[in-house]
């Protein structure tokens, strides 16, 4: 905490203040799966947060451009920490602890593939807020789409490997996410020259 405190309170003002306003979700986090039915919700919530203070970094804060990449990046925590979540339900039910595995574990696919398509829309939006709505985002954004539906209809909640395969392969959904806004913006800059 003591190196991101002295990395939050090197940038500007607006930054720390957000940052300082999801602190208390960092801290309750670890506690959340003894009284929360969806303690991936608040994962989602905090690690997310970076999408606001790192925009207040760069530029005035634009909540029609943060708020759709936030509650979708919420989302897609979501979706993969609730298929890591698989690998652990029996073990967190013999602890008496919540998951949104446990939640969802009778229909696990069509739960996480109505969060995974909004989240999807929700980049979209972002992107077309940004701007930044071009051929490279749309491409990207069917990527986003094709893995998402790629990794939730060939997971298999009895299998822990599985999984584990599973979540590990967000990696590379957000480095497509990221690839595609770099791109986009590219695209962007080469057709306003």
């Amino acid at each position: 905490m003591a190196i991101n405190f002295s990395v939050l309170f090197s940038l500007p003002t607006q930054c720390v203040y957000l940052g300082l306003m999801v602190s208390p979700l960092v801290f309750i986090y670890p506690t959340t799966k003894r009284f929360f039915a969806y303690p991936q919700m608040v994962l989602g919530m905090t690690f997310n947060s970076g999408v606001f203070i790192g925009y207040a970094a760069y530029a005035d804060l634009a909540l029609s451009t943060c708020m759709p990449f936030y509650l979708g990046g919420v989302l897609w925590t979501m979706v993969y920490d609730t298929i890591y979540a698989f690998q652990d339900r029996e073990f967190d039910k013999k602890l008496g602890l919540r998951s949104t595995a446990i939640e969802i574990e009778k229909r696990p696919k069509e739960s996480l593939a109505a969060m995974a398509s909004v989240s999807t829309a929700l980049f979209a939006l972002g992107g077309l807020n940004a701007g930044i709505m071009n051929p490279v985002y749309g491409a990207g954004m069917a990527g986003v789409a094709a893995h998402y539906y790629w990794q939730i209809s060939t997971m298999d909640i009895e299998n822990r490997e599985n999984c584990w395969n599973r979540f590990e392969s967000n990696k590379w959904l957000g480095l497509m996410l990221f690839g595609t806004i770099v791109g986009a913006k590219a695209y962007k800059a080469r057709e306003t020259d």
